[in-house]
C-alpha cells in the first residue's frame, strides 16, 4: 500500500501512487490530516465541489510524482540508497499542496475561525493564474 521508490519504479506497481495518499501509519496521523482537511474546507466553496475534486486529484498524482522525483535524485544523484525502499504514506502532501493554494487565493486566512490563529497570506499574481483566480 505505500509508496517507495523501488516498487513503483522497479516493479510498475503504479496503484501505490493512489493508495499511499489514502493509508495513514497510524489513528492519530489520519486524524491530523482529517482535522487539515477539514480546515481546508473553504476551498470547495471557492472552487465548487466538482473542480475542487478535480483539483484534488491532479494534487494527488503531481505530489506524488514530485515525491519520485525527488527519490530519483537522491538515489542517483546523492547515492543516498536508503531512499530505495524508503515507505511513505498519507494524504499530508495533498495537503501541504492545498495550503499553498490557499494561501495564494486568500488574503488572509483563521485556522478553525480563532482570531488569534488568523495571519495574512501573501498574493502570488503569477501562481494564481493555473487555479483560474
Amino acid at each position: 500500500v505505500a509508496l517507495s521508490y523501488e516498487r513503483v519504479v522497479k516493479y510498475g506497481e503504479y496503484w501505490r501512487v493512489v493508495t499511499a495518499s489514502l493509508a495513514h501509519y497510524d489513528v492519530m496521523h489520519l486524524l491530523f490530516n482529517m482535522m487539515s482537511l477539514y480546515n481546508l474546507g473553504e476551498l470547495e466553496l471557492v472552487f465548487g465541489t466538482f473542480a475542487y475534486l478535480y483539483y484534488t486529484c491532479d494534487l494527488l498524482v503531481l505530489t506524488i510524482a514530485a515525491a519520485i522525483a525527488i527519490y530519483h535524485v537522491l538515489i542517483t544523484r546523492f547515492h543516498q540508497e536508503r531512499y530505495v525502499s524508503q515507505p511513505s504514506v498519507g494524504y499530508s502532501c495533498v495537503l501541504f499542496a492545498w495550503m499553498t493554494v490557499l494561501c495564494i487565493r486568500v488574503p488572509r486566512y483563521c485556522a478553525f475561525n480563532i482570531e488569534y490563529l488568523c495571519f495574512d497570506t501573501y498574493h502570488l499574481p503569477v501562481l494564481g493564474t493555473a487555479f483560474n483566480f
